[in-house]
């Protein structure tokens, strides 16, 4: 099992020499320590059905989703340095990091017309965007029930810069009549803007999901596209409050998150949106483990 290499090196001494010089430290913090044992990974991500059902196979729609959401988890420094000691004794500003994720979701029907081509998907990135994970699934209907197939790596070509992630499925991979899935998601640090998405293929059912917990406010920025609202919810978001105190003391504390799926309804081919950063409402006296300069310099 994989252990947290500072935490090993904050307790090895006390197995070994039946005392660990630091917590007799009048300065020994325990707040790193406490919150690597919470191991705290939230996400304003509802669960997606990705999964193809038998009667898609009779409606032969096309369906592309972007699923929008933040995740709030400890920064990647906190904890990730053998020896770092002065962790343990004055714990740093920034614990946590927010991130914005991107889950791209499509569900294609292979016509002949697309077996006999081809497929791309394109995905738009901006500068430090990270792709976490990638997926591509092909689905057949046998018997009544749906028959996934793996998709031999090598009948597939993914290309990616600063700006794309481009990926090819060579004609001799698809099978018409069947569905292909691809499911990408990508992480980013950038919360002043989100998108600009626009419309890839006039012939996919085209739907956004935004996710969002209530400290960021954002305004919708559309142009030759309509949004028709599907479904609106509010959700909890559990964050996280540091007393940072000798004890380590962590709290939690819920505020909301809301969910609103659209469906996209392109005016022209030229059509597209995105969210623009209009606010930051931090928690009043409550350290979440990150401030509003910090978040902005991610």
């Amino acid at each position: 099992m994989k252990f947290n290499l500072l935490l090993f090196a904050a307790l090895l001494p006390l197995y070994c020499f039946g005392q660990h010089a630091l917590v007799g430290d009048p300065t020994y913090n325990k707040t790193v320590p406490r919150l690597i044992f919470m191991k705290h990974n939230e996400s304003s991500s509802p669960l997606l059905n990705t999964k193809i059902s038998p009667a898609e196979f009779e409606g032969r729609l096309s369906i592309k989703e972007t699923n929008i959401s933040v995740t709030y988890k400890r920064n990647e420094k906190v904890g990730s340095t053998v020896g770092n000691y002065a962790q343990l004794t004055v714990p740093p500003s920034r614990l946590m990091d927010f991130h914005l994720i991107y889950g791209y979701n499509y569900k294609v029907f292979i016509d002949e017309a697309t077996a006999a081509k081809g497929l791309r998907f394109s995905i738009v990135l901006t500068p430090n965007d990270k792709v976490e994970s990638k997926n591509l699934g092909s689905h057949v209907l046998q018997n009544g029930k749906v028959v996934t197939k793996k998709i031999n790596p090598k009948s597939f070509e993914i290309s990616q810069n600063d700006t794309i992630l481009t990926i090819d499925i060579a004609a001799s991979n698809l099978t018409a009549g069947s569905y292909l899935t691809f499911n990408a998601q990508v992480s980013s640090g950038n919360f002043g803007e989100i998108g600009p998405f626009w419309i890839e293929n006039p012939a996919y059912i085209d739907y956004v999901s935004f996710n969002m917990p209530e400290i960021f406010l954002y305004d919708l920025v559309a142009q030759d596209v309509a949004l028709e609202l599907v479904s609106q919810e509010k959700r909890p978001y559990e964050l996280l409050h540091f007393k940072r105190d000798k004890e380590g003391t962590i709290d939690k504390f819920k505020i909301d998150s809301y969910n609103y799926k659209w469906m996209i309804n392109p005016k022209s081919n030229e059509g597209g949106f995105k969210f623009k950063l209009t606010e930051v409402l931090f928690p009043e006296k409550r350290d979440i483990g990150i401030t509003p300069p910090e978040l902005l310099m991610l």
